[in-house]
């Protein structure tokens, strides 16, 4: 085992150069979550905003973040996927119904708390801040899977 095993940090191992085949026949990039009411600073309601009111200092931080790395490396991503015939798909989070109801409760109740939905009412399915951001969207042909809980693979259909 003392050759399998090296003790260093996880930024050394991401740093270093790898090596792999992807089987794009067998392959998915999933696109997680990447809504407007979670990235874009500017959305009025979400956890965008609920960030912004509650720690300003922190959703700089987050949003510099998304913007500088995490959205222009999901955009390369793509392209890597789209251009060689791959498939590309997107999760997207949150209820369908205005009460949430066909959120689970537990989940219903945390996401409710996080979103400030209590004043600004829940972000839902058809709603601007719902929508996948621009930049990251899903192409014609596309799958888009709603779901209403934390994992995308249980009650959806994608397990």
């Amino acid at each position: 085992m003392g050759d399998m095993y090296q003790i260093g940090s996880w930024r050394e191992l991401a740093q270093s150069e790898h090596s792999f085949d992807i089987e794009l026949d067998r392959t998915a990039l999933v696109c997680v979550d990447i809504q407007k009411k979670t990235v874009d600073r500017n959305a009025p309601r979400g956890m965008s905003k609920t960030i912004a009111a509650r720690d300003p200092e922190l959703a700089e931080w987050y949003f510099s973040k998304v913007e500088n790395q995490v959205m222009p490396n999901v955009v390369r991503l793509q392209r890597f996927f789209r251009e060689r015939g791959g498939r590309v798909m997107h999760f997207v989070v949150g209820p369908g119904q205005r009460d949430a109801s066909d959120m689970p409760f537990k989940f219903r109740h945390g996401y409710s708390r996080g979103l400030n939905a209590e004043e600004a009412g829940y972000v839902v399915k058809g709603d601007p801040e719902f929508e996948i951001c621009d930049e990251v969207g899903p192409e014609d042909g596309e799958l888009v899977v709603h779901k209403v809980t934390m994992g995308g693979f249980t009650g959806t259909g994608m397990n």
